[in-house]
């Protein structure tokens, strides 16, 4: 058995990048600091709480599962 380093995984969606950019300001914030630290060491293993952001693409395969065609460009 592989140990993957981790017990779980969270996914999290935001209206826009902008949004999660203030929450990110918001939870980074020093006010709330003391609070979340209690709460992580009832929670999590906050020596490694390694944190992964991805954007999202539609698939470009079509709706039954058949192949189209995708154009790349690099700009």
């Amino acid at each position: 058995m592989v140990d993957p380093g981790f017990d779980c995984l969270m996914e999290i969606w935001w209206n826009s990048r902008e949004d999660f950019e203030v929450s990110q300001r918001l939870i980074a914030s020093t006010d709330r600091l003391p609070s979340i630290v209690a709460d992580e060491k009832l929670l999590f293993a906050s020596h490694d709480n390694p944190v992964c952001s991805v954007i999202e693409y539609d698939s470009p395969m079509g709706p039954h599962g058949e192949a189209t065609r995708v154009d790349v460009s690099y700009e």
